[in-house]
């Protein structure tokens, strides 16, 4: 990810389609991508307290309706 202005960046990753884009949104983090057959992904991304983990919220659509969830902790080892 590379800054792209105040608080947004843009940058690549290994399951997205084209370039993937995030900004600040408070003390959140939002991440927007397309993958492969039309699907496109909205995650959210929560730091929690002690900076060693996140919360996460996913959202997936495809062709504009939503086709899934994901909600989790991501947490560094």
């Amino acid at each position: 990810m590379k800054p792209v202005g105040q608080g947004r960046w843009s940058g690549t990753m290994t399951d997205a389609v084209g370039p993937v884009s995030a900004e600040q949104v408070g003390n959140r983090f939002r991440f927007r991508f397309s993958m492969k057959d039309s699907v496109g992904v909205e995650q959210w991304l929560t730091p929690l307290p002690g900076g060693k983990s996140a919360k996460n919220e996913a959202t997936i659509r495809k062709h504009g309706f939503v086709v899934g969830h994901s909600n989790g902790i991501i947490r560094k080892l």
